[in-house]
C-alpha cells in the first residue's frame, strides 16, 4: 500500500497549517490572521482529500483549521466591539 510522497507532503502541510492557524487564533490580537490561515488550511485539506489521501494528518489539519475559522471569527467580532466601546468611552470622556 504505497503512498505517493507528494500526497504525504500535502497531508503534512495541511496538519502544520491547521496547527499554525490554531496557534494564531489563540492570540486575541492575531485571531484575524488565524482566520485567514485557517481558510488556507481548509482549502488544502479539501484538495488533499480529493486527491485520495485520507490519513489522520489531514483530518487533524481540517479540524484545527475549522476550529480556527469559527473561533477566530468570534474573537475578531468580540475585539471589534471591545475596541469600539473603548474608543466611544475615550471620545465621550466616560
Amino acid at each position: 500500500n504505497e503512498v505517493d510522497p507528494e500526497l504525504a507532503k500535502m497531508g503534512h502541510s495541511t496538519m502544520v497549517t491547521g496547527i499554525v492557524a490554531a496557534a494564531l487564533t489563540s492570540s486575541v490580537f492575531l485571531s484575524f490572521i488565524g482566520v485567514i490561515v485557517g481558510i488556507v488550511g481548509l482549502v488544502k485539506a479539501s484538495k488533499t482529500k480529493k486527491a485520495g489521501y485520507r490519513k489522520a494528518k489531514v483530518h487533524v489539519g481540517f479540524g484545527l483549521s475549522l476550529y480556527s475559522v469559527i473561533a477566530g471569527i468570534f474573537i475578531s467580532i468580540y475585539m471589534a466591539f471591545y475596541l469600539a466601546l473603548v474608543i466611544f468611552a475615550i471620545s465621550y470622556g466616560a
